[in-house]
């Protein structure tokens, strides 16, 4: 196992589980039937040849895999099946799951193919002089990532940015400075500023860490109604404004779905501009919406759900087409699986069944100077992971 920050990342085929085997089998192109030892078998032996093609003087043809048999619904439940049975014997749990738990797991496994977890090559650690980098992460409450070895410290310590924008942070005023520094690395930032929710407790709330002390901070939009739940941060630095904002959700059952499109949004369109008349706007968070059906797992799955409905695609849609850039899919116009939130159900983040939530949205003019935008998809600690841009000083 290699460690970064405190994560493992396995290589050994054999730590696999079946699932996983099969998995690798039916990218390669091979059989995916048979038990753990068969699937080993299988892919060591196929990675033998490979390695067998690459030693040949001459220049190998190229070596095309037949794709994998699609199967038909009915025997993708039937493997999954077998594939939860097998799991169950070789790692010897403890016993079967009830009946209907056991079908809910069924129609969470038969789902499609969601492709490898984004996670970026950008090294981790400070950036060059001549940039900066800016990093993002819905950390689901603050106290929580800070306990004990505190995750969230490690995070911060190993990606050494230079801005930090943290969203939900669940805290109230009078935990804000009860916080370990140690937890929250405050060594490295000095600069520590919080809005938290003065209406429910333990409920939204924002905080920005900085190693640079900005011009000018102020917290939420000017709009007394909208700013009770701690949602806006904005640093005034040289060349930009930094917002972080956590976006209001439209809820489970919509019930919030008219406020967010016809009132947060319009009043936040209005407050960005504002901004953007003096000076670029960088602006990131957890902006609750997938934007386009390739920014989640199942797009028919979830037309009407909070984050996908085509009231608040469209709203979004309307807030990049006053001026501003989406800076990810700018980069990245066609990758496919770049998810930055998985549902705690249904083992959804080992099957990267995921929803891109989490944005760095620049002004056009501002553009230019970004160099990179990337997502950490295997640093786990919450049920989002953290994003994070790089631009020129």
């Amino acid at each position: 196992a290699e460690y970064m920050g405190g994560f493992s990342r396995m290589s050994d085929l054999a730590s696999l589980s079946v699932a996983q085997l099969r998995e690798r089998c039916k990218l390669a192109g091979l059989e995916t039937k048979g038990k753990k030892a068969e699937l080993l078998e299988r892919l060591e032996k196929d990675e033998e040849e490979l390695l067998a093609e690459e030693e040949k003087s001459a220049p190998p043809k190229g070596r095309k895999r037949k794709p994998a048999k699609a199967k038909e619904p009915e025997e993708d439940e039937q493997q999954d099946e077998e594939e939860e049975e097998e799991e169950e014997e070789e790692e010897e749990e403890e016993e079967k799951k009830p009946k209907k738990k056991a079908k809910k797991a069924k129609r969470a496994s038969t789902a499609t193919d969601y492709g490898a977890r984004e996670n970026s090559a950008q090294p981790f650690g400070p950036c060059d002089d001549d940039k900066l980098k800016i990093m993002s992460w819905n950390v689901n409450g603050l106290r929580s990532v800070t306990k004990g070895e505190s995750v969230f410290g490690q995070v911060l310590r190993n990606e050494s940015a230079d801005v930090v924008c943290i969203q939900e942070t669940k805290l109230q005023e009078k935990d804000e400075s009860a916080l370990n520094e140690d937890a929250i690395a405050a060594d490295l930032y000095p600069h520590r500023y919080f809005s938290s929710s003065v209406g429910k407790k333990g409920y939204a709330g924002t905080a920005v860490f900085s190693k640079i002390e900005p011009i000018n901070v102020t917290k939420g939009i000017g709009n007394k109604e909208l700013d009770e739940e701690g949602r806006v941060i904005t640093l005034e630095f040289d060349k930009f404004y930094l917002v972080t904002s956590y976006t209001v959700n439209a809820g489970q059952k919509l019930e919030r779905l008219k406020y967010r499109v016809n009132e947060w949004d319009v009043a936040f369109l209005q407050f960005l501009k504002d901004l953007d008349a003096k000076k670029p706007v960088v602006w990131t968070g957890d902006l609750n919406v997938a934007h386009h059906e390739i920014d989640i797992a199942d797009p028919k799955g979830n037309k009407r759900s909070a984050g996908f409905t085509q009231e608040e695609r469209d709203s979004f849609s309307k807030i990049l087409d006053a001026g501003f850039t989406d800076t990810f899919r700018n980069l990245n116009p066609t990758k496919e699986h770049c998810f930055t939130y998985w549902s705690s159900r249904g083992d959804s983040w080992s099957k990267n069944k995921g929803w891109r939530l989490d944005y760095f949205i620049v002004s056009n003019r501002f553009v230019e100077s970004v160099k990179d935008s990337f997502i950490r998809g295997d640093v786990k600690g919450s049920d989002h992971c953290p994003i994070a841009l790089l631009t020129t000083k």
